[in-house]
Parts: C-alpha cells; sequence; structure tokens
C-alpha cells in the first residue's frame, strides 16, 4: 500500500492596507494572501492506494470561506490621517478549528456497531424480567408509602427513604415499563428480524448500517481580528461543531441449518427478539443479572463486548467494520466596532472532515461526562449511605 495526498485551493488575491499618521510618510504594507492558511476554498484527500476492492482508511478536509468577505474601505481621521484596506484578511484570519467533542474512539464505536448489528441479539430479555419480578412487590410497596414519607424530607432519615424511591423508580420501574413496551411491539421486531435472517442466508450476507454518535457543541467569544492599521477591528465569533458517526458492517454465517424457511426462520426470530435462543443464562443476561455492572458499564463497554460476540446465529464479521465519522464546524464573523466606512470582516466560515477507519472492535474505559439522570442515581447512592 501507498500513502497518497492530494489538494488543491482557490486563492483569495493579493490585499494591501496603507496608515497615514498626520505629515507622516504613509505606511504602504502589500499581503500576498496566496498561502493554503489564506486559501477562499480548499480541498485535501488523504488516502491509501494499490489494493484494489479492499477497504482503507481515508480522510477529506474541506475549508470553505468563500461566505467571508476581506476588509475594504477608507476612514479619515482628520489632521491628514487616515487608513485604508483593500481586499485585506486581517491577522486574526487564521484556520478554522473543531470544538473538542467527547467521540469514543474508533475501537470502541467499532464495538458497539458490532453489537448493535450482531443477529443474535436481543430485544428484550424474558430471562432478565422473569429475575427482576422477585423486585416487584418491594417497588409496589414502596410506591404506596412515597406520599406519607414526603414530609420527612428534612431528616437524613427521610431523606435516605426518598433516595430509595428515586432508585426504585430509576432501576426498577422505568426500565420494567420500557421492557413491557417493547413487548408490545414484538410482532413487528420479529417481522424484521426475519428479514434479517434471510438477508444473513442470501449470497451477499448481512450488511447493517447504523448511527453510533451525534454530538453539537457551540462556541461564542469578542475578539480583536486586526490592529495592523493602528486601529482595532472588532469582532463577535460563534462557532458550531457538529460530530456525526456511523458504520457499517456484513455478517455472514459460519453454518447454514437445514431449514431456512419462513417457518424455521419465523420461530428462531422471536426466540432471539425475547433471549430465549438457549437454554438458561447466557454471558450477557447472567451479566445484567449480577448487581452493580450497570455501573460499570457506564464507563467500560464489557457489555458490548459481550453483545458483540453472542453466537446464537453462528455468524461472523466478513472482515472489519468500517466507521465513518463527518466533523463539521460553521464559524460566524459579526462585526462588533464602530467603524462604519470599513466593511467587511464578516460572514460565515465552514470546516468540514470526512475520515473513514476500519476495526474489528475493542474494549475501552473512559471517564465519561454524566447526564442528570446518571448524577441522580450516584447522589440517591451517595445519600443512602450516609450516617
Amino acid at each position: 500500500m501507498t500513502l497518497r495526498s492530494r489538494s488543491r485551493f482557490i486563492q483569495f488575491g493579493p490585499g494591501s492596507f496603507d496608515r497615514k499618521i498626520g505629515t507622516n510618510p504613509v505606511v504602504h504594507t502589500d499581503q500576498a494572501q496566496d498561502t493554503l492558511v489564506d486559501a477562499k476554498w480548499s480541498g485535501k484527500c488523504d488516502d491509501t492506494v494499490g489494493l484494489p476492492n479492499v477497504d482503507h482508511p481515508l480522510t477529506i478536509t474541506e475549508r470553505d470561506d468563500r461566505g467571508y468577505r476581506p476588509l475594504d474601505g477608507f476612514e479619515d481621521q482628520g489632521g491628514g490621517s487616515y487608513f485604508h484596506y483593500t481586499n485585506y484578511l486581517p491577522s486574526g484570519f487564521g484556520l478554522v478549528t473543531h470544538l473538542s467533542t467527547s467521540v469514543p474512539s474508533v475501537g470502541a464505536r467499532a464495538l458497539t456497531l458490532r453489537a448493535r448489528s450482531n443477529p443474535s441479539r436481543e430485544e428484550v430479555s424474558i430471562p432478565n424480567f422473569i429475575h427482576e419480578l422477585k423486585d416487584l412487590p418491594g417497588m409496589y410497596r414502596d410506591i404506596l408509602k412515597f406520599k406519607t414519607r414526603l414530609k420527612k424530607l428534612k431528616d437524613i432519615r427521610g431523606s435516605k427513604e426518598i433516595a430509595n424511591y428515586h432508585l426504585s423508580i430509576q432501576m426498577g420501574w422505568l426500565p420494567m415499563i420500557k421492557d413491557i413496551r417493547k413487548m408490545l411491539h414484538f410482532q413487528a421486531a420479529a417481522d424484521r428480524r426475519i428479514l434479517e435472517l434471510q438477508r444473513l442466508y442470501s449470497s451477499r450476507g448481512l450488511k447493517r448500517r447504523l448511527n453510533l454518535y451525534d454530538e453539537t457543541k457551540a462556541s461564542d467569544s469578542t475578539v480583536v481580528v486586526d490592529s495592523s492599521a493602528g486601529t482595532f477591528i472588532t469582532v463577535r465569533k460563534s462557532r458550531l461543531t457538529r460530530v456525526r458517526s456511523w458504520g457499517t458492517i456484513r455478517w455472514v454465517p459460519t453454518s447454514v441449518p437445514r431449514d431456512i424457511g419462513h417457518q424455521a426462520l419465523g420461530r428462531t426470530a422471536r426466540k432471539l427478539v425475547f433471549g430465549t435462543n438457549h437454554i438458561g443464562f447466557d454471558a450477557v443476561q447472567a451479566w445484567n443479572a449480577l448487581p452493580w455492572t450497570w455501573l460499570i458499564d457506564w464507563f467500560a463497554n464489557f457489555d458490548d463486548f459481550l453483545e458483540a460476540h453472542r453466537n446464537d446465529v453462528p455468524a461472523e464479521p466478513a472482515g472489519p467494520s468500517n466507521i465513518m465519522t463527518l466533523t463539521e464546524t460553521y464559524e460566524t464573523w459579526e462585526r462588533t466596532d464602530s467603524h462604519s466606512t470599513i466593511i467587511g470582516s464578516d460572514g460565515r466560515r465552514i470546516l468540514r472532515t470526512k475520515a473513514r477507519a476500519q476495526s474489528s472492535g475493542s474494549l475501552s474505559v473512559t471517564l465519561p461526562l454524566l447526564n442528570g439522570r446518571q448524577w441522580s442515581i450516584l447522589s440517591a447512592l451517595a445519600l443512602q449511605r450516609l450516617r
């Protein structure tokens, strides 16, 4: 394989500014503005050649500043003093950069893709649902007592009881209601799984494309972008970055059952959807039945690892997954100074990066940014343990 890089860009063209103070000579400055940093539009592609019909890493970077206006205009300051801009890019023009986001690693996203596309995955686990029914009487009693306990919020014991009720709702009632809702849509899920199994046993295998990540971040600031002519040109910069990631994977069977007719696949699909296509608990269901594993899953993707390697339907990925990432940043410049005779240094600038990577998935441990629900659960657990 050979690494290859291709790039091209469109120039803004030369610019200049003049500065005169009193009776002093005019200071004239020319700017070539013909480099990649000063480009009106630029595109770069980094890829690999030499292996036809094989997926390979790819990165495409596009910078589009065609919506941006350079500085132009003349301002008379009196007493023979003035400054004059002509198609001039301010010193603060620079390159647009992406805001940082918490996108998981390529290996972690590949493992999530494999887990969520595995033909053996379950929609709702009946064994786990039955296992958790033992907690239902206690959950029901807690709800009945909840109203009378609200008066005790001011003392520690009452606060602990409120924490218990919160955990009962978050870790008991809400997951149970979610499972029941999935059960109500059982037939639709089974029909989708039948179609997947039919595609799996076709000549091309089962190809899936799933969305894996979508996050948006924004920032806003006021900065001085130019003082070359002895005056201050200030703008308000509004930057918005959106990161989207998706992946594609193709599953092929490692063995084919004797009967792949519609009725046989229907029976298999119904068992897979409810997680009963095996005897007893499998590794995924056992992991979910253990206490505190839900907390581990916040920080590690071990649950995805078990889901990805489930093999109730004998199948495996045909090679590594393709993980695509699209990062787009839109930066808007709005003038905030009082130089009304000077126009420009405003408009919209765009940075767009597309990347393709291959991975078979990997375990990862991270320190995530917990959401409000997760913080409320941790707070309730801490409150329970107060002496």
